[in-house]
């Protein structure tokens, strides 16, 4: 993925993104190791001062895939939490300063399975006839509220209606796994209920 990425440094004056092992996901020291892994490899094949520093990282926005965010950020790293399913993983993912979200709009499962297609269909439908006219304008309102909720909470993280969600490690796992919080590394769980 290093070398791909690095096909793409002439045709874009910004970050380019290699995705971290999703494997991994659920091991915050593993994942933050092979995130630096990534970073060293692409220092190294990059040949250039100016660029070397280009390289935005890619984590499943699991509980432990944040928590390595929160440790690469520290540590100068620029992330992107990805598998974002939830407001209240935007929310997780400002508290740990990701310089970027991918909110998704549904699990990647609609695109194979009939009846989980059906139920996200039914969904934005829903959506469509409450507030908007036309799916795309939907997504691109769920995909707006998500970076406007990320936004509000990276600028003042001690506000905002989310709070009472993560304060406690424990209340957010049970909050989340309601929302489907994650992708696991062995593929999406559905549950209509």
């Amino acid at each position: 993925m290093v070398k791909l990425q690095l096909a793409f440094l002439p045709y874009t004056t910004e970050y380019v993104h290699v995705q971290t092992n999703p494997k991994l996901s659920f091991s915050t020291e593993a994942t933050v190791r092979n995130a630096e892994r990534l970073v060293t490899m692409f220092k190294e094949l990059v040949g250039d001062e100016e660029d070397e520093n280009r390289i935005c990282i890619k984590v499943p926005a699991t509980w432990e895939g944040l928590e390595a965010c929160q440790i690469l950020q520290a540590r100068g790293i620029p992330t992107l939490a990805t598998t974002m399913f939830c407001m209240e993983q935007a929310a997780l993912a400002a508290e740990a300063r990701c310089t970027y979200i991918a909110p998704y709009v549904n699990e990647l499962r609609v695109h194979f399975d009939k009846e989980c297609a059906q139920y996200a269909n039914f969904l934005v439908r829903g959506l469509t006839k409450a507030q908007v006219r036309g799916r795309a304008q939907s997504i691109q309102l769920l995909r707006r509220s998500a970076e406007l909720l990320y936004q509000n909470k990276c600028k003042n993280p001690d506000t905002g209606g989310l709070a009472h969600v993560y304060r406690r490690r424990d209340a957010a796992r049970r909050r989340a796994a309601y929302h489907r919080l994650a992708v696991t590394a062995k593929g999406a769980r559905y549950n209509a209920g």
